[in-house]
């Protein structure tokens, strides 16, 4: 009995930090979500505040807390993303001959998880390691295709504010299109295509781009490269969804 409801408080605990996660910040927003009594959620967040997992903030309300984003960031990194999509990046590479790069969204900016070198004489240099804006990056963008337009803004205004209008303008763009495009580099001589690799729940956690000189991308060669990296990232995908049902079957046969 004792071991049930233990059970069923770890449930109404969780319950509780996905309310907070989905943007609920006072307690009546909590119990009315939930239907649970004020003095059970109200003990409950009690016990997340002193362990780190929830924050209250004047004038804002509830939070995540700083040890959730960090075991976030370690679930994050323990997912063996880079060791599944390699092999998929070293073959997209091998086809077009270009520049592949994984990335992934580290809070407000991008991290290069991975790169794979093209055959070309002249190639964009590798950004394996390093992280860049969200905005300041046709990848970082592709990363950007869900949020809304205040996200966008958000963002925008504290990475690139003077070209607000022109960043949201280029999201919406892109949203209707699934994938991001552009130049890039200083001097523009650069071309990139990026797209995400979403999971079995539709959320993007990855994004795949091929970056190339400009005068390899014709328009008709753009629309095939899309194709081609769309394959890679659905590849990818599957993959993911099997290591994730291969890890519960062990959690439940624990």
């Amino acid at each position: 009995m004792d071991k049930a409801k233990n059970n069923l408080a770890l449930i109404k605990a969780l319950d509780v930090v996905e309310a907070v996660a989905n943007g609920d910040r006072y307690l009546k927003d909590i119990c009315s979500r939930l239907d649970i009594p004020k003095s059970t959620v109200h003990r409950i967040l009690l016990g997340l505040i002193k362990a780190n997992y929830i924050h209250e903030i004047k004038d804002v309300g509830l939070v995540l807390g700083t040890k959730l984003i960090q075991l976030g960031h370690l679930a994050e990194h323990n997912l063996p993303i880079k060791q599944i999509a390699n092999p998929f990046l070293r073959h997209l590479a091998a086809m077009t001959k270009d520049t592949v790069h994984l990335g992934i969204r580290e809070r407000d900016n991008i991290y290069f998880l991975d790169s794979v070198s093209g055959e070309r004489h002249v190639q964009m240099s590798s950004r394996q390691g390093t992280c860049s804006p969200l905005s300041l990056s046709i990848t970082g963008k592709s990363l950007m295709l869900d949020m809304d337009r205040d996200e966008w803004l958000r963002i925008a205004q504290s990475q690139v504010a003077p070209q607000t209008n022109s960043i949201t303008s280029e999201m919406e763009e892109y949203q209707r299109h699934g994938y991001s495009y552009g130049h890039v580099g200083y001097e523009k001589i650069y071309y990139c295509i990026s797209v995400p690799v979403r999971d079995d729940q539709n959320n993007i956690v990855a994004a795949i781009s091929v970056t190339t000189l400009k005068e390899y991308m014709p328009e008709d060669r753009v629309n095939m490269l899309v194709k081609l990296i769309q394959q890679s990232c659905d590849a990818i995908a599957e993959q993911i969804k099997k290591a994730q049902q291969i890890d519960l079957y062990h959690i439940n046969n624990l």
